[in-house]
């Protein structure tokens, strides 16, 4: 007899504060997939902070007010989770994946990073060092450079035209202060997506979801409107 792995259909559930949820039971494996996305990245960027979605997103998981990252990291892989950042040319998100049995533990973990990241100085020197580097590399690669002059050609006015890793200006430029309120306009409960998909109980995890994100604030989002 073939088992139904897949229970049901995507619960699709909006809170009070504009956060959408949406769940997937799939009991194939103990398994479960997390993702936090929001509207945002490279499209949301100028010539003046260009380089932020991606500097921002290096920084997300390097410390929270009651963790550090290596505390953070320590968590993780003691439970055999993998947690991610990423940012692109229209979002940007975390993502993590970890045994049912711990799903608690990572929402407890999605919850603190989300609410309570600290952007340390000293990592913002690190990773605008890596970024920098990252520039000279791609102006030394024929393919990249080409890509890049490509692009600025075709989009002469929208976003798209500037590189995902920002420019040496604009790293300059880029400190701490821009990168707290770049995080604070963008990750607006309403401007999130948390989907989760796995082995758990629907109803129980939606109940924790309620207690721990429906009480954000939420400021509405402007966004720039391009053809």
């Amino acid at each position: 007899q073939k088992t139904d792995y897949l229970s049901g259909d995507i619960e699709k559930h909006v809170f009070n504060n504009g956060l959408t949820v949406l769940l997937k039971r799939n009991t194939y494996f103990p398994l479960v997939s997390i993702q936090l996305a929001l509207k945002g990245g490279l499209r949301e960027e100028t010539e003046e902070n260009n380089g932020i979605s991606k500097i921002t997103s290096m920084l997300w998981l390097k410390g929270t007010k009651s963790k550090t990252s290596q505390e953070i990291s320590t968590l993780t892989e003691e439970l055999g989770m993998s947690l991610n950042s990423f940012s692109g040319k229209n979002s940007m998100g975390l993502s993590m994946n970890c045994l049912s049995e711990d799903v608690l533990t990572a929402v407890n973990i999605l919850e603190d990073v989300v609410k309570n990241p600290v952007f340390p100085d000293s990592e913002i020197t690190q990773a605008k060092s890596l970024m920098a580097a990252d520039l000279k590399e791609r102006d030394d690669n024929v393919g990249r450079y080409t890509g890049k002059i490509m692009r600025e050609l075709l989009f002469q006015t929208h976003p798209y035209r500037l590189d995902e890793g920002g420019s040496p200006e604009s790293l300059a430029r880029i400190n701490r202060e821009h990168i707290a309120d770049f995080y604070k306009k963008y990750v607006q409960p309403s401007n999130l997506v948390l989907s989760i998909m796995g082995d758990f109980d629907s109803a129980q995890i939606l109940d924790i979801l309620k207690k721990k994100f429906e009480s954000m604030p939420d400021h509405k989002v402007t966004f720039e409107n391009f053809s």
